[in-house]
């Protein structure tokens, strides 16, 4: 049963594990500077990574073996996290990407504990089964994916980045509480403070010559 009315005392961030070719190297910064930026108390729990090569080795999006060994990782600490009392039914656990293996263990879990220990949980829906486009349609995944999507529907709220997407969900019979947060995660601030700023400008005054001139409209 998903609680949709939520008052959040702490927020208990799952990230993804950064790839130099990707955004996620620099996802985890951006949505501190916003938690941050917004007064949100947080944990940002984390995940062992497979090597230290940030690189997509196997698959497309996300690193196959990768994928699978940190968010497992990220898993079992934040129930951990959940068995100490550290994470209740007052937090809120935010997961940037709604493919999360392990993630079983929180309605395997939280069906088993009373209602007040249970934390509201919400997924990033990226593109999925339900999107024609997406890249587990390339590799036959489709069919197991979907059957995964669902059970995650049985437990989580659903952001997605669009009205399309909504849309897909919505034909799919998704169950969850669905709502469009309209884009990506993207740090404006971080990313125009690594731009170097080169003045172009000439003084036009130091030209000792026409031809100078002509050269610098040329």
């Amino acid at each position: 049963m998903v609680n949709e009315s939520h008052v959040m005392r702490k927020l208990f961030y799952m990230g993804l594990e950064p790839y130099e070719g990707r955004y996620t190297l620099q996802l985890q910064d951006w949505s501190e500077r916003a938690f941050k930026r917004r007064g949100i108390d947080y944990v940002v729990v984390p995940g062992t990574t497979i090597d230290n090569t940030k690189a997509i080795q196997v698959g497309q999006v996300l690193d196959a073996h990768g994928r699978s060994y940190f968010a497992m990782s990220q898993m079992m600490n934040l129930v951990q996290m959940m068995r100490n009392g550290e994470c209740t039914g007052e937090d809120a656990v935010f997961f940037e990407d709604m493919f999360q293996p392990g993630i079983e263990s929180l309605p395997y879990i939280m069906d088993q504990i009373p209602q007040e220990q249970r934390p509201t949980v919400y997924v990033r829906c990226l593109a999925q089964a339900v999107d024609p486009d997406d890249f587990v349609h390339v590799w036959g995944m489709g069919k197991w994916m979907s059957l995964y999507e669902q059970m995650v529907n049985q437990f989580a709220t659903v952001l997605a980045t669009n009205e399309e997407m909504i849309a897909h969900m919505r034909i799919a019979n998704w169950e969850a509480p669905l709502y469009n947060i309209s884009g990506l995660s993207f740090g404006k601030a971080e990313v125009q403070s690594r731009v170097e700023v080169i003045d172009y400008s000439v003084d036009l005054a130091h030209l000792t010559s026409i031809g100078d001139r002509i050269k610098l409209q040329i």
